[in-house]
């Protein structure tokens, strides 16, 4: 699947807010020493996404290590941008402007607000997908809105335009497979 890694300056802002809605509002904010955060669920996530799991203490050392290793190698937008770039949205697509071009035939950086919440609702949960339970997907995209509204992250109007606006689905097929029609969700 043709993709190109997003970065800090092309991810548009409404996207990545939609992303710490949903997984991590505080990652930026936090005052906790960035080393320490072995239960923060950006840095568990990156963890997971970059090495094998294994459920063992020498597994769980080598991933505090690799915590700390990359906290002081990056800075917290660039560990969220490399999360943005390795997350699993299912059906064989990983990153966000992959999941982006499979679900909605665009670029991340072409997706309105309703479109980036729907991606941030998907990531380590198959049943949010849009393709595997359509209701479910429209359900959390309209949570994460709320979240984002809560947090002031977008306006009351933005997130009554995006709560309102339609759920089109394209999904376009990876190159070498074909694929069915593909869903219309409709609210």
């Amino acid at each position: 699947f043709q993709t190109n890694p997003i970065t800090r300056e092309t991810v548009p802002p409404y996207v990545r807010n939609a992303f710490l809605a949903a997984w991590d509002r505080s990652f930026f904010t936090d005052a906790r020493v960035f080393q320490e955060q072995c239960g923060n669920p950006v840095m568990d996530m990156v963890t997971r996404s970059l090495i094998p799991r294994e459920i063992t203490y020498i597994a769980r050392l080598r991933d505090a290590v690799f915590r700390l290793e990359l906290s002081l190698r990056l800075d917290r937008e660039e560990i969220f941008t490399l999360w943005l770039n390795t997350l699993s949205f299912y059906h064989g697509v990983c990153g966000v402007d992959a999941a982006a071009r499979f679900y909605f035939g665009k670029g991340a950086a072409e997706l309105d607000l309703g479109e980036a919440a729907m991606l941030a609702a998907t990531p380590f949960m198959p049943r949010y997908t849009p393709l595997t339970n359509p209701e479910l997907a429209i359900q959390r995209r309209d949570y994460v809105l709320h979240m984002m509204h809560r947090e002031g992250m977008i306006t009351q109007s933005e997130h009554d335009k995006a709560l309102a606006g339609p759920c089109a689905v394209i999904v376009v097929p990876k190159q070498g497979t074909s694929s069915g029609p593909a869903p219309r969700l409709n609210n």
